[in-house]
């Protein structure tokens, strides 16, 4: 029998809002900023990755972005740092239990007894049990669909990303724009990348900002928020997105994207024409 619920009963925990309270904030115009085990490690200098090097200028960026009292950003953190694996599957149970009670002696410090939203809205689907799936994943991409609708976007990506290529995520927007950083260390280069995406929003019609660029687009999510645009850290989304349309039942890779949590992590595309468009929508890579 696992320990998690007897450490679960003492630990004291922050709160996490639901993923339909969560999404109506960002419906109603907030921005927001994701918090997962990779950031928890950036604040902690112990990365459990390849892409991005822990360092000590990292780590403070990351803290102040969740200390954080900016009205117009949500801070939010991933339900289990709340102590409660509600609605989650036994293979994310498996992957967040032996986390949790390692690190959590150490990340409970910087979160404290606070109220979060849910970092999960950008993994609404495979972490979560198959009812839970059925009845809500699909009403949370379509409340995404919703936010972006006759939109310009800009997303800031990793090189490899191509958040909704290839899939119709991104079909009811109005037009959709790429500023492309690097795959690997990102953070090395977030003064070049914000300064080129003020460059882009000071000459162009920007409705919406999306960021999937690890620890480095939480981060900027919050150093772009005087922009007075919509800013969204939006993490694995379309990848989450392409496993719920196939109906997935494990994380394997989804051809032409980068997918981390896959054996494979990447497969081009067989079809070089796929890409035409999203090459056309790309303003500058770093």
């Amino acid at each position: 029998m696992s320990v998690f619920p007897l450490l679960s009963f003492f630990a004291k925990h922050p709160k996490v809002a639901g993923l339909d309270e969560t999404m109506d904030k960002i419906l109603d115009g907030k921005s927001i900023a994701r918090f997962g085990d990779g950031e928890l490690q950036a604040i902690t200098n112990n990365i459990d990755n390849s892409f991005q090097t822990s360092n000590q200028e990292l780590s403070d960026a990351i803290k102040v972005v969740l200390n954080s009292k900016n009205k117009d950003l949500l801070i939010a953190i991933a339900p289990p740092f709340s102590w409660t694996l509600v609605n989650l599957n036994n293979e994310s149970r498996n992957y967040w239990e032996p986390i949790l009670i390692k690190n959590w002696a150490i990340w409970e410090k910087y979160l404290g007894q606070k109220y979060y939203y849910n970092a999960f809205i950008t993994r609404p689907y495979f972490d979560y049990t198959t009812k839970f799936r059925k009845t809500e994943s699909k009403k949370i991409f379509k409340k995404f669909k919703q936010l972006w609708n006759n939109k310009n976007i800009l997303i800031i990506e990793g090189e490899y990303s191509r958040f909704g290529v290839n899939d119709d995520l991104l079909n009811s927007s109005k037009s959709v724009k790429r500023i492309i950083g690097p795959s690997k260390n990102a953070f090395e280069k977030i003064d070049e990348i914000e300064k080129q995406t003020r460059q882009y929003v000071n000459q162009h019609s920007v409705d919406l900002i999306l960021l999937s660029l690890g620890q480095t687009a939480t981060i900027l999510t919050y150093r772009l928020l005087d922009l007075n645009i919509q800013l969204i850290d939006i993490g694995h989304l379309d990848i989450e997105y392409n496993w719920f349309l196939e109906k997935a039942t494990t994380k394997h890779d989804i051809v032409g994207k980068w997918t981390n949590e896959s054996k494979i992590k990447f497969k081009e595309f067989s079809n070089p024409t796929i890409l035409r468009q999203y090459y056309s929508e790309i303003i500058t890579k770093i």
